[in-house]
């Protein structure tokens, strides 16, 4: 299998960790917010990847993580996608260019090391270096291949360019016709745009900024322009929810306010919930019963249960995943799996099986 990494800030580094000195070379302080992550695991940091540790060391101005890989190999671990998501958090940027060390430790299920990931501020430098250039060449093949390019019902994007000093990108987008009136697209609407189409939003995950200037349906006329930053994806998720995003926060909400009941002699439901941004939702549980060993967890069943229900199967096929947890009375992972459209597609519903992907 192959890892889909899906990090979660919260899990990655806190996102109330407030770092105010204006010397960007002092020492941090990093303990306390530490400490109030490592109660919050083990969490998911990606399919089939658990964190289960984090530790921070003042003297030597180190951050350690550390995960285990359930069912899969070393090779599979996407280093690139740990240094993206490290390296394009603010805050752990901010805290590496003060010489922080952010280091990953990976290890199978029997805790044998597999893969150590040192990040630095060298190494986020090259990073982005190497994604300027490629940057610059693929938006050049996409102005004179993919545009103009209608990204909803209301706009076309069609032109697209980089400003290397300011880290911006600068989209044109003109009315889709004489109908849409582009004065109505304010900061709201445009953070929306960066931040949940296919395509723009890639530039956000770069914590890279936008300009949007908005045209009337001929392109020549600029009738708005509204800046938008990476930080506005998250710092303004309420703009991004949609009723089936209400409709799931809220029924995570009702379920976590209810896990007791939810629970059994065997089963003690620990934790449920829905992040919006990333479209998952999370159920986490702890086996009580010592003989139910991971073995005789049965995944495949809840993967039938949810891909045939017509009512799970019609918001897996919205983009939903659904994401199980299960751990044993120490909190070790036993077992972790995703179900999304992917899996369900691979689902013989007939055969009550799951098919080998070839």
């Amino acid at each position: 299998m192959t890892f889909r990494f899906k990090f979660s800030i919260a899990i990655i580094f806190a996102s109330h960790i407030a770092i105010t000195s204006a010397n960007t070379t002092a020492p941090i302080d990093l303990t306390n917010p530490v400490e109030e992550i490592k109660k919050q695991l083990p969490q998911e940091l990606a399919e089939g990847v658990l964190l289960t540790d984090i530790n921070y060391n003042l003297k030597k101005q180190t951050l350690i993580y550390s995960a285990t890989v359930l069912d899969t190999k070393p090779d599979q671990i996407n280093q690139e996608n740990i240094v993206n998501k490290v390296c394009y958090t603010p805050l752990l940027r901010d805290a590496i260019k003060r010489e922080v060390t952010v280091s990953f430790f990976f290890y199978d299920e029997t805790k044998t090391p597999l893969k150590h990931v040192v990040i630095t501020e060298a190494l986020c430098q090259s990073n982005f270096k190497a994604f300027e250039r490629a940057l610059t060449e693929n938006l050049k093949k996409t102005n004179t291949t993919m545009l103009p390019m209608q990204i909803n019902d209301q706009l076309i994007l069609f032109s697209l360019n980089y400003q290397s000093a300011q880290k911006t990108i600068v989209a044109d987008l003109k009315a889709a016709n004489n109908k849409v009136d582009v004065a109505n697209f304010d900061k709201a609407k445009s953070v929306k745009i960066a931040c949940t189409d296919d395509y723009l939003s890639l530039f956000a995950a770069r914590n890279l900024n936008y300009i949007f200037n908005y045209y009337d349906e001929s392109g020549n006329k600029l009738v708005k322009t509204v800046n938008v930053s990476a930080n506005d994806c998250q710092s303004n998720a309420p703009i991004l929810t949609n009723a089936l995003d209400q409709k799931l926060t809220e029924d995570a909400q009702k379920m976590k306010s209810n896990l007791k009941a939810l629970s059994s002699n065997q089963i003690e439901l620990i934790d449920v919930g829905y992040d919006s941004l990333k479209r998952i939702i999370w159920n986490k549980a702890i086996i009580k019963d010592v003989t139910i060993t991971k073995d005789k967890i049965n995944a495949q069943a809840t993967i039938a249960s949810l891909c045939t229900l017509d009512s799970t199967r019609q918001i897996i096929n919205q983009g939903i995943t659904y994401s199980y947890s299960y751990y044993n009375t120490n909190k070790e992972p036993m077992i972790n799996f995703f179900v999304d459209t992917s899996v369900c597609k691979h689902y013989n519903k007939e055969n009550n099986i799951l098919l080998q992907k070839h």
